[in-house]
């Protein structure tokens, strides 16, 4: 069913929240429910529509919209109605309606015969207008004070008699052992309720209800009688001041409560959001006006003590005026500088006195300071009547009168030559600290790296990428004697020559300091790369050893193939005590063994050798593995460095496959699948661990192709 043009415009007036009416001429009117809304009209309205729109009307507004209504009735005006009117609520307050209607004539000459109109509620934009200019004025009126209790008490003020509240104050906060206490100094109240200065423990009137405060939360309460954070014995605290709903803005310094702007009402209130905005865009501004004029204050205190104080002053002080007299000048700055006021302004007598390389740098400056009537600070060469110059600290401030504009000019210049060339040799101490740390720093670096490297060709890689880029442009080792550089030692009788490169040399400043840096760093560098050199020599040496111990070849028969491989468990030296060896046995069979002596070293191989020898001597004596082990570890008792040994004992009869093997806390036997084995040198492809039996006992084990038996030990294994 298609929707009249009537109930289209109807459901667009509901969404407009807009009332509609028709006024005739000779007094009746017809109001939708909407405009009977707006205008707080009766259903059953007995008087004519204007007599009861006009009574609802705020009494400013009524002679201003009849007028207007009027003229829309008059044929030679522009026959439409278009005002905003204050109209009053049920509450007794008011909002502003803007009423929009156009006449209907008829007739010749034509007359009215009615208005139709809507009405439409725009109260929110008249609040924002009207807060805007609130603040507004509010902030022109605080800069002109400079009393903090003025500010506070005038800005409360304002604010109560726009918000309508009973009462406005700002409460500052004094924190003592057993409570908060609040403090109001002043209060604006309206005749209806009474003055409250004076002192109030915090926790009377809500302990759970302040904490929020405190932790700086603005608090609003509609009515103190139901607000469920109020125990009983708290609601009795709030009837002695007359309020019955406030909102509350907390002060936060450093994290603790020092004050709040508060508003009270006699009655119960519904705090609207836009007036909570509104106080703490208050009490923000207010608390901004109340920090300028406290420091505007300390200001003005401390120049008028730094007057009583002038006459004797070590330094050179003078007082000049705003139209740039000179109003005084102390005896210290005449017999120092040899300048008299005579014929100059404060202004052109300071920069007589100052020298020309900061004289066109103070211009500007000072200038800068009197345009925004700020002060003016700098250290500044000042002539001296006896010759020469001297530093001198110069501050200039000016003092204001009670509207804040400048009046007066007082200037102190203080020497500081001495420190000031003291405070040079502490810079450049500093800069020499710093350059030292940063070298330092990068030594540590460059050591600590070259500690964890394996080899001399790494060590100067390590070196040269520290360098550069970063200290240097460019860097690079030579092994050529004759390319000029820095030596390194890198071995007993070996050096190399360390070359740095740098773009702009004569730009660097400390450039003696780089060298010589470089220098310690290449006598430094050569003792740790000769140590590594050392160690390679070493570990070359200790690998040959440990080869040298092992057999030089093991026993190999058309029916047995044996493998083994010896591999160092680090690139540092590790000259170990892992040892393997097989043989054949007076009676055909194989005996293969595998042992590890712990520790690292010499004592560790040579004992490693002795070892592998005892076990060679006594297996063609031992019928069964476990047999051999028992007499091998009373053999071991006897071996120095061999406190501690692991061992695995096996003997294969190619005859029969068998193998009997016994282990004494050795890793066990392995089983590898020789088809599934893709690396001679890795256990890929090994599994079936088999479990060692019990220490020194025998066990057998039958080998059945492709599998085949693999020992091993942490750096050797034997196959």
């Amino acid at each position: 069913m298609e929707t009249s043009k009537e109930e289209r415009l109807q459901l667009s007036l509901d969404a407009a929240q807009m009332g509609t009416f028709v006024w005739y001429v000779d007094g009746r009117g017809e109001p939708d429910p909407r405009m009977r809304e707006l205008f707080n009209l009766p259903l059953d309205l007995d008087v004519p529509l204007a007599t009861a729109m006009a009574s609802m009307m705020h009494p400013d507004d009524r002679g201003r919209y009849a007028a207007a209504a009027q003229a829309a009735l008059d044929p030679a005006g522009t026959r439409e109605l278009r005002e905003d009117i204050r109209v009053r609520q049920a509450h007794g307050g008011y909002h502003w309606v803007a009423v929009t209607a156009r006449a209907t004539f008829v007739g010749d000459p034509p007359a009215a015969t009615r208005l139709v109109g809507v009405a439409a509620d725009v109260t929110d934009r008249y609040t924002a207008e009207a807060r805007r200019a609130f603040l507004f004025d509010l902030t022109e009126a605080l800069r002109s004070l400079s009393d903090p209790l003025q500010i506070e008490s005038y800005a409360a003020e304002r604010l109560g008699r726009h918000l309508s509240a009973s009462r406005a104050l700002y409460l500052d906060v004094v924190h003592e052992p057993d409570s908060d206490y609040y403090v109001a100094k002043s209060d604006y109240h309206d005749p209806a309720v009474a003055s409250i200065v004076g002192r109030y423990r915090a926790d009377d009137f809500g302990a759970t209800l302040f904490e929020e405060w405190r932790a700086g939360r603005t608090i609003a309460v509609t009515d103190v009688a139901a607000d469920p954070r109020l125990s009983d014995a708290e609601r009795l605290a709030y009837p002695a001041t007359d309020v019955r709903a406030f909102a509350a803005v907390p002060l936060l310094k450093n994290g603790l409560h020092v004050a709040s702007l508060v508003l009270h009402q006699n009655v119960p209130r519904d705090w609207d959001p836009a007036e909570i905005t509104l106080i703490e865009e208050v009490a923000e501004r207010t608390w901004a006006a109340v920090e300028r004029a406290r420091a505007e204050n300390e200001l003005r205190d401390s120049e008028l003590r730094f007057r009583e104080v002038v006459e004797v002053s070590p330094q050179l002080v003078w007082v000049g005026r705003l139209d740039g007299s000179v109003e005084f000048v102390n005896d210290n700055w005449i017999t120092t500088t040899g300048i008299v006021p005579d014929g100059n302004d404060h202004r052109s007598m300071l920069f007589a006195a100052t020298h020309l390389d900061e004289a066109d740098q103070l211009r500007a400056d000072w200038h800068a300071a009197e345009a925004r009537g700020g002060a003016y600070e700098g250290e500044l060469r000042l002539r001296q009547r006896s010759g020469g110059y001297r530093w001198f600290l110069v501050r200039i401030v000016p003092l204001y009168d009670g509207a804040g504009s400048v009046i007066k000019w007082f200037g102190v210049a203080t020497d500081i030559d001495d420190r000031r060339r003291a405070d040079e040799v502490l810079r450049e101490q500093e800069r020499l600290g710093r350059r030292i740390r940063a070298r330092m720093e990068l030594l540590t670096d460059i050591i600590s790296d070259l500690d964890r490297v394996a080899t001399v060709d790494d060590g100067l890689r390590c070196l040269v990428e520290h360098l550069a880029p970063g200290f240097a442009d460019r860097a690079a080792v030579a092994d050529s004697p004759n390319v000029p550089g820095i030596p390194i030692a890198t071995g007993r009788d070996t050096t190399v020559k360390l070359v740095v490169e740098f773009d702009e040399p004569a730009a660097r400043e400390h450039l003696d300091e780089d060298l010589a840096f470089l220098r310690d760093l290449a006598g430094r560098v050569g003792v740790v790369l000769t140590g590594i050199a050392i160690r390679q020599e070493e570990h070359r040496i200790a690998l040959q050893l440990q080869r040298a111990l092992l057999p030089r070849a093991i026993v190999n028969s058309p029916d047995v193939a044996i493998w083994a491989q010896y591999e160092a468990g680090s690139v540092a030296l590790e000259v170990g005590g892992d040892w393997y060896d097989a043989f054949t046995l007076p009676d055909g069979r194989i005996a293969i063994t595998v042992g590890d002596v712990v520790g690292h070293g010499l004592d560790a191989a040579i004992a490693m050798g002795s070892l592998r020898v005892g076990m060679r001597a006594l297996a063609p004596h031992s019928t069964r593995p476990g047999a051999l082990l028992s007499q091998f570890d009373r053999f071991a008792c006897d071996v120095d460095g061999a406190d501690f040994v692991t061992a695995c004992y096996a003997v294969y009869d190619p005859a029969t496959r068998q193998l009997h093997y016994a282990s004494a806390g050795h890793p066990p036997m392995l089983v590898v699948d020789t088809e599934a084995r893709r690396s001679c040198s890795t256990p890929t492809g090994w599994s079936n661990v088999v479990a060692n039996p019990s220490p020194w006992a025998s066990a057998a084990w039958r080998t059945r192709p492709p599998h085949c038996p693999a020992f091993r030990s942490s750096s050797s294994a034997a196959a």
